[in-house]
């Protein structure tokens, strides 16, 4: 026979339950999001199993929000490859910070291993902008070549150039020029070190 159980005992053991069935849905929703935390902390330190830091001569690179940084001179530099993976890349020209401090950084045929450079350099030079290339001072600069309106520069001034090519990554410098050519990430990679005294 079964006790016949009043309002009272039903609405207590249904308050029980429901408080036993919201501790569980808590304890899942912590333990779920403290489960994918380990996971998106483990996956932005960690590029195809390389490790949370790798070491290069007297440098030590962190994995960082998918880049590598190192810590210089108490600054935060980035990288999209490891000094070892641009090793290859051609660098000739005698690059410093110093030609960048104060002065306006100008970047033609802007793409986004221009956001690399500018990460790095931000705190050195006075602005960036886009700008066009008037290669010969001696000819006049046909201005239709020249998309949007942007100013027209020479060597002289501190230009970036991005060119493209299907052949080999390379950098090199004329005057004040820096040509990047080839996979534009790993050429701007290869200045920014040579640039920084890493390489």
């Amino acid at each position: 026979m079964r006790k016949i159980k009043t309002q009272e005992e039903i609405e207590k053991k249904k308050k029980i339950n429901q408080l036993l069935i919201g501790g569980i849905l808590i304890l899942l929703m912590v333990v779920s999001t403290a489960g994918y935390s380990l996971i998106s902390r483990d996956n932005s330190n960690d590029s195809g199993g390389s490790g949370s830091s790798e070491k290069y001569g007297d440098y030590t690179f962190f994995r960082d929000q998918g880049m590598w940084g190192v810590m210089l001179d108490g600054e935060s530099y980035y990288f999209q490859y490891l000094p070892g993976e641009v090793e290859n890349v051609s660098v000739s020209g005698n690059f410093s910070i110093a030609q960048y401090s104060g002065k306006v950084l100008y970047l033609v045929n802007n793409n986004p291993a221009s956001q690399d450079i500018l990460i790095d350099f931000n705190k050195y030079f006075l602005r960036a902008q886009g700008a066009c290339l008037n290669s010969n001072l001696n000819d006049s600069f046909d201005s239709s070549s020249c998309e949007g309106d942007l100013p027209i520069k020479t060597c002289s001034d501190n230009l970036i150039i991005f060119e493209n090519s299907d052949n080999e990554t390379r950098v090199w410098q004329d005057k004040n020029c820096v040509y990047i050519s080839g996979d534009f990430l790993k050429g701007a990679d290869a200045f920014l070190y040579r640039t920084l005294r890493i390489v």
